[in-house]
């Protein structure tokens, strides 16, 4: 039949029905994320991965997946968030890419997946997680924007096994290692010493390990060094390292005692609650010895008239120093050697971190005298112009921040002492010093005079 012999109502028919089906045609015609979601063409969702019940310090894995019946043109992404009093983890950098069949149609879904470490019992919030999501939407394009994923609540519970115990963590393995840098046989006040403790845990990020707090001991001269804290992946198994260090200065003789660690891991395996012991160390510091005092004995050999006289003069002698105490000459000698005992005790303790490489204490003892001296507070600004002082506090804050593995030699160590320490007209003085890098000795400034 010729097309022209064609009843009319049947083409019109067909240009209706033609129309309708171009109208109504799923994710045709959708220019906004809403639209497809609302068609049923884009789905997004908060997934709690963790079956309850949810235990502290235990990891709660949660998803945020993205799934659409088309393709991804370019990704997903989730805005960065924080979850307070909790510590969060991606499970990995990128996202899981997967096919699912929903109601014969080949869906492509990407999954963001999260480690979430809730520090303590009790309801936590989720904020509500920003999505950027770019789909293709069929004939009107690529559809690009965010959704907003509305926050949502948490129930935590406290494991069994760890009520009334600190600190503890839940972990598939835990170490702890101590060992000691600078150790000698007999120690004597200015010497240094520094703990080492690293900690291993598995399947848990670092950044869970309670700090070990710093004990006082009077005698003693304790710095706890920033921790170095690190994560990495093996084939989807987070381990975590920590590495606390703890410079003890001996400032007076005698016999001290560091306290000893005790800490607790709960198998997330079994669900056992384990024990790591570290016992105390001690040490023994020798002085000088003590100058002995004339015996009673010896004392009856002095004529009466003599002590009578020299008890006097020493009487006049106190009464005479307690009335000018507060003159000139007095408080400019007593100022003095006060700030001269502080500063070879200073001088001490930095020569001691730079023989075991403790950048960081080193840096911290640099920026106490330049404060001390009310210089200018910026290292780099004031050593601005000295390039082997400027070249050599480069290598400190590299090693110092972790950046680097490599230490800053002991000459390097002494150029920025002598170049902080003096003033302006000894640096050049200083400069021509040479240093035994075998003796690690640092001294003070050449020709170094009364209080400054």
């Amino acid at each position: 039949m010729s097309p022209l012999a064609c009843p009319l109502p049947r083409l019109l028919a067909s240009a209706l029905l033609y129309l309708s089906l171009l109208l109504h045609a799923p994710g045709t015609l959708a220019t906004t994320l809403q639209q497809l979601i609302d068609e049923e063409r884009l789905s997004v969702e908060l997934v709690v991965e963790t079956p309850p019940p949810l235990y502290a310090r235990s990891p709660i894995i949660i998803a945020v997946e993205v799934a659409t019946p088309r393709w991804f043109s370019r990704g997903t992404r989730i805005r960065d968030f924080r979850v307070p009093g909790a510590v969060l983890r991606p499970v990995s950098s990128f996202a899981d890419n997967q096919t699912q069949r929903r109601d014969g149609e080949d869906w492509s879904m990407q999954r963001w997946r999260y480690r979430l470490f809730v520090q303590e019992p009790g309801a936590v919030t989720l904020p509500d997680l920003r999505v950027a999501i770019a789909v293709n939407g069929g004939e009107s394009g690529n559809v690009e924007g965010e959704v907003t994923l509305p926050g949502r609540s948490l129930s935590i519970e406290l494991p069994p096994g760890v009520e009334g115990i600190e600190p503890w963590v839940t972990a598939s393995s835990l170490t702890i290692e101590e060992s000691w840098e600078g150790e000698l046989e007999e120690y004597q006040p200015g010497d240094a010493v520094t703990r080492i403790r690293r900690y291993r845990i598995g399947d848990a990020p670092a950044m869970v390990l309670a700090s070990t707090p710093t004990p006082e001991v009077p005698g003693l001269s304790l710095y706890q060094a920033p921790p170095q804290v690190q994560d990495s992946e093996n084939r989807g198994r987070l381990q975590g390292l920590r590495e606390e260090r703890l410079v003890i200065t001996f400032e007076q003789p005698g016999a001290y005692e560091l306290p000893g660690l005790v800490y607790h891991w709960r198998n997330s395996s079994s669900g056992d609650v384990q024990r790591i012991s570290i016992p105390p160390h001690s040490f023994t510091v020798v002085g000088a010895a003590p100058v002995d005092a004339p015996s009673p004995a010896d004392s009856r050999h002095w004529p009466a008239p003599r002590i009578l006289v020299a008890a006097g003069a020493a009487l006049l002698l106190g009464i005479a120093l307690y009335g000018l105490r507060n003159s000139g000459p007095i408080r400019w000698l007593r100022e003095g050697l006060g700030k001269q005992r502080q500063r070879r005790q200073m001088r001490l303790n930095y020569r001691s971190a730079a023989r075991q490489q403790d950048s960081a204490r080193c840096l911290d003892l640099l920026y106490r005298r330049l404060a001390e001296q009310s210089r200018e507070p910026e290292l780099g600004a004031y050593l601005h112009g000295e390039s082997a002082a400027t070249t050599a506090l480069e290598a400190l804050l590299s090693h110092a921040w972790g950046h680097s593995s490599t230490a800053p030699t002991i000459g390097e160590y002494a150029t920025l002492w002598q170049a902080i320490n003096c003033g302006a007209d000894q640096r050049h003085e200083a400069a021509r010093l040479s240093l035994n890098p075998g003796a690690a000795d640092i001294g003070p400034c050449p020709e170094q005079g009364g209080p400054t």
